[in-house]
């Protein structure tokens, strides 16, 4: 049983928990070797993909993938050339996160506060991307104005350009959701900058769907109040599977 100092909360010590959580998960992430995380990134689509059925809608929301995170690019690339409606996210006011370390403790947030917004990009511009460090893309011809539909945001991350019209609310079937770790009842843990607990507080309809590579995915795993569980986490070997997801697929 954990002893709190004195003037400490329960809700300090469990951030405190989550922040250490978060570390030593990112260590592990980015121990593997690009070749070895793109093996098991295709390793983990190919079992979600056996078990997604293609009557599960067709508007979705991905995520394009930083370097030391699950590559699901392989996906994207999939779900576009398979006629899905493919949007992703982001960021609106999160300039300043870009140089926030990801593993340190999330910065008070000035107004307005950061949020995501979803753009729809065409298929030719997902397979303009490349899969990988040192790997091409699938598309034949990387047209300029294709790569152009992108941009560096907020830690990084590549997203739609900001030229592009977006959505804060779309209607989405499902969605990938971003994560550093999971535990045992689609409880998750992101990099702290709270984008997607904001987003999925409003969204409470959509199937959450999270893939990771297993040690990603813990016995338990502490929350704070503001925190969002996913429906439905993947990885090589584990899966977790929420009421949520059966009832939704039920519904199917």
């Amino acid at each position: 049983m954990s002893v709190l100092g004195a003037g400490e909360s329960w809700e300090a010590a469990e951030l405190e928990s989550s922040l250490a959580i978060r570390k030593k998960v990112l260590v592990q992430c980015r121990t593997l070797s690009d070749e070895e995380r793109l093996r098991r990134s295709k390793q983990v689509i190919s079992r979600f993909l056996q078990k997604l059925s293609m009557e599960s809608g067709k508007k979705v929301g991905l995520v394009a993938s930083l370097p030391d995170e699950i590559n699901l690019w392989s996906l994207n690339y999939f779900l576009a050339q398979a006629g899905f409606e493919t949007f992703f996210p982001r960021v609106l006011n999160g300039v300043f996160l870009k140089k926030v370390p990801a593993v340190a403790e999330p910065e008070i947030h000035p107004s307005p506060v950061p949020t995501l917004e979803w753009v729809r990009m065409s298929a030719q511009s997902v397979l303009a991307q490349p899969v990988g460090p040192g790997q091409p893309s699938p598309g034949r011809i990387q047209v300029e104005r294709d790569l152009e539909s992108w941009e560096r945001g907020a830690y990084g991350i590549l997203e739609p350009s900001s030229v592009l019209e977006g959505d804060l609310l779309p209607h989405l079937d499902w969605l990938i959701v971003p994560g550093v770790a999971f535990g045992p009842g689609g409880e998750r843990i992101g990099r702290g900058g709270g984008f997607y607990d904001r987003f999925l507080a409003q969204m409470p309809n959509v199937l959450r769907v999270s893939l990771a590579f297993d040690f990603q995915i813990l016995p338990s795993l502490p929350q704070n109040s503001w925190d969002q569980s996913v429906h439905w986490v993947l990885s090589e070997t584990s899966e977790v599977r929420t009421p949520f997801l059966e009832q939704w697929l039920s519904n199917r």
